[in-house]
């Protein structure tokens, strides 16, 4: 599963790329405040979200070749294994996630990927194997700008879980954890060439256009804020 929906805070290279002059208000942009300040930010009223989307999880779920994954919100304790997933992906996974040669994440990126703020995002991560020795193998986020309900996601997976259904039950339960946080609406932009995330989004019922930034992209939304969304979202993770 390789989907680059985020603008993170390393710069897009090569087709498909974003422009160097940025906004560095943009949600994925690597934050210049200290650890200090990024983690007090998040005792607001955040604190009510996070506790709607920790109270869904973990999640057990089983996979179409019966493989079991843990799914649960990233935080603090998982710095080390997402370093090492990201270090873990083929080149092409990590270009399809960051639209760059970027080999592991800078320690600003890294730590505001693993301390998400529950105010404008949700972070959630797939494990699996025995309790004592959990790899993670996917990751999936979702984050919105300012006070805005509408959140822009993205969702990679480890190379040899993909075409397993680990992206979709990521997604799945990415849609249930953001419409628990308030959120009306998820949005991201995928790769034209990538068919197989294409048809996958079309399965979930997103509808797919094409992105206003770049002809190289598609744009695929989905409301998520009504029951029924929630009952489809739910028959599709089974």
């Amino acid at each position: 599963m390789l989907f680059n929906a985020q603008r993170s805070g390393v710069p897009r290279r090569g087709p498909g790329t974003f422009p160097a002059s940025e906004s560095s208000a943009s949600p994925w942009r690597a934050q210049a405040a200290s650890a200090g300040e990024r983690d007090g930010d998040r005792l607001n009223a955040g604190d009510g979200r996070a506790a709607r989307v920790r109270a869904l999880y973990p999640v057990r779920a089983w996979l179409r070749d019966g493989s079991e994954i843990v799914i649960r919100p990233i935080g603090p304790e998982d710095v080390a294994s997402e370093q090492a997933f990201t270090q873990a992906l083929s080149a092409e996974s990590r270009y399809f996630r960051f639209m760059s040669t970027l080999r592991e994440l800078p320690a600003d990126m890294l730590h505001r990927f693993t301390h998400p703020d529950f105010d404008r995002e949700v972070a959630l991560i797939a494990l699996a194997g025995a309790p004592t020795q959990r790899r993670q193998i996917g990751v999936a986020r979702c984050i919105a700008k300012d006070a805005q309900l509408d959140a822009e996601f993205a969702v990679v997976v480890a190379d040899d879980w993909q075409r397993r259904g680990v992206g979709k039950r990521l997604l799945c339960e990415l849609m249930r954890a953001a419409r628990a946080a308030g959120f009306n609406q998820l949005w991201g932009d995928v790769l034209a060439s990538n068919q197989r995330m294409l048809a996958l989004m079309r399965t979930l019922g997103f509808a797919i256009s094409s992105a206003p930034e770049d002809a190289m992209l598609r744009r695929v939304v989905k409301n998520i804020g009504d029951e029924s969304a929630a009952h489809k979202d739910l028959m599709h993770a089974r």
